[in-house]
């Protein structure tokens, strides 16, 4: 039997693309039934897998870096002679440790795990942000007209912190890779509503076929769900940013006649 994640996911791309939900069903079941048990990795691995994440070739190296001792600083002792501290590491930072993809048992919420991507280094996000204004460096970028135009209102930003670049990442670049189908009670489809503007993607429509009805009626269902009248998922701070989204997304038109 299919689990939720997948099942939802099927019945998603049967509305979108117009696939068959058994063809669909078929070939989930045949990816699970022949998935390949990875190898477990070897301490060495592990730790060669560690100095290229983090862009150093030793464990010196490692001990020394700044961004290192910045990302770990709430992990506690972490003994690298050992197995369950490289093999946390890893999973903190880099992917899914192979031999446990497709885990099962009493913690395992489903019967597959879906890959959670890594979280992007300090020096990842700016190299992202730098190409995004096409500077090459942190001063050129802080000499872009483009970009003191962009962040006039965004306050200080401090390129030495994650926060930061986090934030302008997310304005204006894309999802981060590891908030990609976050959960929670601010996210609505994958999102989490107050740390993205993304309209069309908390409504579950594409942009270039939605009509005014189906925007209507995607906002109904939303509304619906968290108006503050209602007493079991009522919640007025997400139901005005549902509300701004609803706005920025309806036709012009439309928007004049409805007044």
């Amino acid at each position: 039997m299919l689990n939720s994640v997948i099942s939802d996911e099927i019945q998603r791309l049967s509305k979108q693309y117009g696939y068959e939900v058994s063809c669909l069903s078929e070939f989930a079941k045949f990816v699970l039934k022949n998935q390949k048990k990875q190898k477990k990795l070897t301490l060495k691995e592990l730790k060669e897998a560690i100095f290229k994440y983090f862009d150093v070739n030793n464990l010196k190296e490692l001990r020394q870096s700044s961004e290192f001792k910045l990302a770990v600083q709430d992990f506690g002792d972490i003994n690298f002679s050992t197995l369950e501290s490289c093999e946390k590491l890893y999973r903190e930072f880099i992917d899914i440790l192979p031999h446990k993809i497709g885990e099962i048992g009493k913690d395992c919420i489903n019967e597959i795990n879906i890959k959670k991507q890594k979280k992007l280094t300090l020096k990842e996000l700016k190299e992202a942000i730098f190409k995004y204004f096409d500077v090459n460096n942190l001063k050129e970028l802080r000499q872009s007209s483009e970009f003191k135009l962009a962040v006039q209102d965004f306050g200080d930003i401090n390129f030495s912190t994650l926060e930061s670049c986090e934030k302008l990442y997310r304005e204006f670049i894309d999802i981060l890779p590891h908030e990609i189908g976050e959960t929670g009670k601010d996210c609505i489809n994958g999102i989490n509503i107050f740390k993205y503007f993304r309209p069309w993607q908390v409504f579950d429509l594409n942009p270039t076929q939605a009509t005014e009805s189906d925007i209507k009626s995607a906002y109904r269902e939303l509304s619906k769900k968290y108006h503050p009248d209602n007493p079991k998922t009522g919640n007025a701070r997400i139901f005005d940013r549902i509300n701004q989204m609803y706005r920025s997304i309806l036709p012009k038109t439309y928007q004049t006649t409805d007044q």
